[in-house]
């Protein structure tokens, strides 16, 4: 995922997250949308309904230098970091 913290970390930079870090980041939200959902809020919601989910979950993200724009070709330093975040997962994997 991409992620645009308040830290300062260069463009690029690779965090490895578990849901307990990404709640600290984006808490669970009342939405009245489906599609302003974060993660968090749908498998807290998910939960809720009885459903059957992971107990472990870990987030790759990218720091990024925009999170709202949108586009077919990453930055050049979110690309450089592609082979390493996928490199990452597969050791998870």
């Amino acid at each position: 995922d991409a992620i645009q913290t308040k830290n300062g970390h260069p463009i690029g930079s690779i965090f490895t997250m578990d849901l307990t870090d990404l709640r600290e980041i984006s808490p669970t939200q009342h939405s009245a949308s489906a599609h302003d959902t974060s993660l968090v809020t749908a498998l807290d919601a998910g939960k809720e309904m009885g459903m059957k989910l992971p107990e472990e979950v870990t987030i790759f993200a990218v720091e990024v230098e925009n999170i709202l724009d949108f586009s077919e070709k990453p930055t050049p330093a979110v690309a450089a970091a592609i082979p390493k975040v996928t490199e990452m997962v597969l050791e998870i994997l």
